[in-house]
């Protein structure tokens, strides 16, 4: 969700013209609400990831709010400046069911 935020936040920027100055976007705020996310059935093995599994596990967020100042990102060497950040999160769930990661193994 974060790289969304950022993403979305930071369009306009990467229209701007490469030897322009970088200035701060307006203020942005956010509302995720009543959303639930479910994943399933989900296998996934790579260098370096641990090993788990998970049979079926739900959180919620019930009410959270995060506020930055704003953030400067770096793409291909260009710096961005996003403006003030306000993301609030309401009765947000998370559900994952049969998911196991595994580290990849030589064969």
């Amino acid at each position: 969700m974060t790289g969304l935020l950022l993403g979305g936040a930071s369009t306009s920027a990467l229209a701007d013209d490469a030897s322009a100055e970088s200035t701060p976007t307006d203020s942005h705020q956010i509302s995720v609400t009543d959303l639930t996310v479910e994943i399933t059935d989900v296998h996934l093995t790579g260098s370096g990831f641990p090993e788990l599994s998970i049979d079926d596990a739900s959180y919620t967020i019930d009410d959270a709010t995060i506020t930055t100042d704003g953030a400067t990102v770096s793409i291909d060497g260009r710096d961005h400046q996003i403006g003030a950040i306000e993301l609030t999160v309401d009765n947000v769930g998370l559900h994952l069911e049969n998911i196991t990661i595994e580290p990849e193994t030589a064969e």
